[in-house]
């Protein structure tokens, strides 16, 4: 009988735990393992850990009946300011940018970011203002940056300036607000980072400073919006392992519209993880490993490091130079989205082709537009139900599975279905009457094939009307299919 686990030494441990990690994102290796040696970093961390607030954030809304999801420890309501007539009475926190003369007697959990349309918008930051009248008068919405295609450094660095240039000119309590999004570990490590460095300042200006984290826009898809639900589960865990005050979550199906269902679903997923899971009674749990501690590290330092710099320019050169910052992020996150380098389920892998939009949310910025567009332009031009993709098998399929994947894959991406056929049955594919037809043998036949009208073929070979190339990017293989559907159609 064999052994259900390989049998290691300390030797075969340490040997392994030297082994090198690389972090593309980050920019740094780092060690997998955690050994007694590696021990040697020291944080000042919070000493304890505070009750946790979960608010809502709501972009198109639909029937909701706030008093019910207040009666569900939500602490906080971030909206837009014609809304605010809607919420009555209710006992609640409101969305910083709501000005204080249309809300009279309702409470401010945030106030002021100056910074904001800097970075939006391209503007001069003023500070000819008074402080509202808040829990946290100044707001530094740090999320801004990774919601618009900024790194985990970076982000840390924008959190440093604006503590730096607002503390400066007038010492209040601040409320940080992180975005928590891919890659679970680099964001729990980005959040520890930000309540290492949030200390020195508690310190010296002596002010309070509440770091909150806010579900990431960026991350999510309009197409199988349900692994949205996933995403932000995933995302509301890293932030609750890291430890922050206040959770914004959103609705999973936010870029078509908020109801109140939806809202109830993010709402109970937060409070399962932060109660039922009790992982609001642990403080830093992940404290002592290597690879959170190392990557903590990593962004802490070169985090600093960028806003020493920063903070040495003009007020406002500070905003601009990350505007500049994150267009180039944009347009290279864009790239590895494009190539499949970032991978994103439903999108550029794992697609389900079977989805459909009735109309498709350009905005906000999200990874995953640049292919959406691409599949919901191939679905508006040609009616994607009316292009059937056909996979012959001109030979046994059972040793081309992993080619046939490879194929479901890459036109799946596009929002094209594939039926299989085995090539003795070619002729059902005359009987699609009015479709477009597309197909793919598997291998091709080195004999001449009779194709059914009105067909276009697809492959590795020379010649295919539409030419297979794993390797190159998405928006390539579309050009591709698209130009082979036009000329087509227009025959």
């Amino acid at each position: 009988m064999k052994e259900p686990f390989i049998r290691v030494g300390y030797s075969d441990w340490l040997a392994k735990s030297g082994s090198d990690f690389v972090s593309r994102e980050l920019g740094v290796t780092h060690k997998g393992l955690y050994t007694p040696e590696n021990s040697n970093f020291t944080f000042y961390f919070p000493d304890s850990r505070e009750e946790l607030d979960l608010w809502i954030s709501v972009e198109r809304k639909q029937d909701i009946n706030y008093a019910r999801l207040i009666k569900r420890k939500l602490k906080g309501i971030w909206i837009d300011p014609d809304e605010v007539k809607n919420l009555n009475k209710i006992d609640f926190s409101l969305h910083p940018n709501v000005s204080p003369s249309r809300v009279h007697d309702r409470s401010f959990c945030a106030g002021i970011d100056p910074f904001y349309f800097s970075i939006t918008q391209g503007t001069t930051p003023s500070f000819d203002f008074s402080l509202p009248d808040a829990k946290y008068p100044w707001f530094v919405k740090t999320s801004v940056i990774y919601e618009n295609g900024g790194d985990v450094v970076e982000e840390i660095a924008y959190m440093l300036v604006l503590l730096e240039t607002y503390l400066k000119y007038q010492r209040a309590p601040v409320f940080v607000e992180l975005a928590t999004g891919r890659n679970f570990f680099l964001q729990i490590a980005k959040m520890r980072a930000a309540q290492i460095l949030v200390e020195i300042f508690r310190k010296e200006y002596d002010v309070d400073i509440c770091v909150g984290a806010s579900i990431a826009v960026r991350t999510k898809t309009a197409y199988d919006k349900w692994a949205n639900l996933v995403r932000e589960t995933i995302e509301g865990l890293a932030a609750l392992l890291a430890g922050v005050r206040i959770l914004t979550v959103r609705a999973f199906d936010f870029l078509e519209r908020d109801n109140e269902n939806s809202l109830n679903l993010a709402l109970g997923n937060q409070l399962v993880l932060a109660y039922e899971a009790q992982l609001t009674k642990l403080h830093d749990p992940l404290r002592g490993s290597y690879f959170v501690e190392y990557l903590t590290y990593s962004i802490t330092e070169k985090a600093w490091k960028v806003a020493k710099k920063i903070v040495k320019k003009d007020l406002a050169e500070r905003g601009l130079w990350f505007r500049k910052k994150l267009a180039g992020e944009r347009e290279l996150n864009n790239k590895m989205v494009d190539d499949r380098n970032t991978l994103i389920v439903a999108i550029n892998r794992f697609p389900h082709a079977s989805d459909t939009l009735e109309s498709l949310p350009y905005s906000p910025y999200r990874d995953s537009l640049i292919v959406e567009k691409i599949r919901f332009q191939i679905a508006q031009e040609f009616n994607t139900e009316k292009v059937k993709l056909f996979l012959v098998y001109t030979k046994d399929k059972k040793g081309f599975r992993d080619e046939a994947l490879q194929i479901k894959e890459f036109f799946g991406v596009l929002g094209l279905d594939v039926e299989e056929l085995d090539f003795s049955k070619i002729d059902v594919i005359d009987s699609y009457k009015g479709k477009k037809k597309i197909i793919v043998f598997l291998p091709f036949p080195e004999y001449k094939v009779d194709l059914p009208p009105n067909c276009l073929t697809a492959g590795t070979f020379s010649g295919a009307d539409i030419e297979l190339n794993f390797e190159e990017p998405i928006s390539v293989f579309a050009n591709k299919v698209f130009n082979a559907l036009r000329c087509s159609y227009g025959s």
